[in-house]
């Protein structure tokens, strides 16, 4: 889970850049240069770091009976396993079909992708089948 870390890197090497060029006598002549030079990668480095801090607290949990999300800002999400319609596999990843036409992507490239699938196989009545679905 190398993402919020990369997105953080990515915020300071941005915020680096805009302070840099805040900080040049030169572009304080000439509001173009700031707004390009300064404001553009301020604003990207904000956009970054949030979403490093909403990658950061992005947690699945598979409890006996429900996935229970969890994304700040956006609060809780339950989905229930009693409400598992069907179960289908693409080569990028698995997607969970609920009663309510709510989906649930499992990525293969996350890591803990697999685990958790194997656990919900092994906590649900549904059994992922290969032959289900299309790429």
């Amino acid at each position: 889970m190398a993402a919020p870390y990369l997105m953080l890197a990515c915020a300071l090497a941005f915020l680096a850049v805009a302070i840099y060029q805040w900080l040049d006598p030169v572009n304080h002549r000439y509001s173009g240069n700031l707004i390009l030079l300064s404001y553009i990668p301020a604003t990207i480095g904000i956009f970054a770091l949030c979403m490093a801090v909403y990658l950061l607290t992005y947690r699945a949990t598979l409890t006996p009976n429900a996935i229970e999300i969890y994304r700040w800002p956006f609060g809780h999400k339950t989905y229930r396993l009693s409400d598992l319609e069907r179960i289908e596999i693409r080569e990028a990843g698995t997607t969970l079909h609920f009663r309510d036409l709510r989906r649930f992507t499992v990525y293969h490239h996350y890591s803990g992708g697999a685990h958790f699938l194997t656990a919900l196989s092994a906590n649900s009545s549904f059994k992922p089948n290969p032959h289900q679905g299309g790429a």
